[in-house]
């Protein structure tokens, strides 16, 4: 286990609206069987307090999933979509999770790139 310093930035495009949140947070990274996981404390943020993230990073693949809190789990893959049920305040959705892009450089400089379409219903 190693602590790190986590740069997240989110940028949400919808029609013609387009939404950029960066935030900063200590997290933990462990490495196993050739595999990255990152983990955070995201309560704050989201406004709901007790959520822990982890991410976990393969070379096509990232899992982020949420417990605590709010539950949820995306399973993006590059070039494939995948159904995944993500729990908000007020309930659970399905999701449709088109995994576009992943650069995973976390072994080489720390960097992750993760780009994806979200589709509901």
């Amino acid at each position: 286990m190693k602590n790190v310093i986590i740069n997240i930035k989110s940028t949400q495009v919808s029609d013609d609206n387009e939404d950029t949140i960066e935030f900063v947070t200590d997290g933990r990274m462990f490495e196993k069987d050739g595999k990255s996981l990152l983990c955070y404390d995201e309560g704050e943020m989201l406004g709901v307090p007790g959520v822990t993230t982890h991410v976990r990073i393969e070379d096509k693949k990232v899992v982020i999933q949420r417990s605590g809190g709010l539950n949820s789990r995306l399973l993006v893959e590059k070039e494939r979509r995948n159904l995944c049920c993500y729990e908000t305040e007020h309930g659970g959705i399905m999701l449709g999770v088109f995994g576009e892009v992943i650069r995973n450089n976390i072994k080489d400089d720390g960097s992750l790139l993760v780009r994806y379409t979200l589709d509901v219903n």
